[in-house]
């Protein structure tokens, strides 16, 4: 028995329902990240905290990559990039 199953999800209601849920998953993490780059950065400087500071830039970095993934759900050629390999 494998214990990776396969990614792929051939009917595409199912597919559209998964691709919504990973959008919102990715805009609450954006989110999140964004307050978490804010409130430690500002509180930081104030308090002259390079340790807040540095978590907020870190937050800056899990912003990115969330916008990322939400930019290739927009893109056209999102099933192009996905590949499938065998044994």
């Amino acid at each position: 028995m494998s214990l990776h199953a396969p990614a792929y999800v051939a009917d595409p209601g199912r597919r559209q329902q998964l691709g919504r849920r990973a959008q919102l998953l990715a805009a609450a993490s954006v989110s999140n990240n964004l307050i978490e780059a804010i409130i430690p950065s500002s509180s930081g400087l104030v308090a002259g905290s390079i340790a807040l500071v540095g978590f907020g830039l870190d937050s800056i970095v899990e912003v990115s990559s969330g916008l990322i993934i939400l930019w290739q759900f927009h893109h056209p050629l999102l099933e192009s990039r996905e590949r499938t390999t065998c044994c």
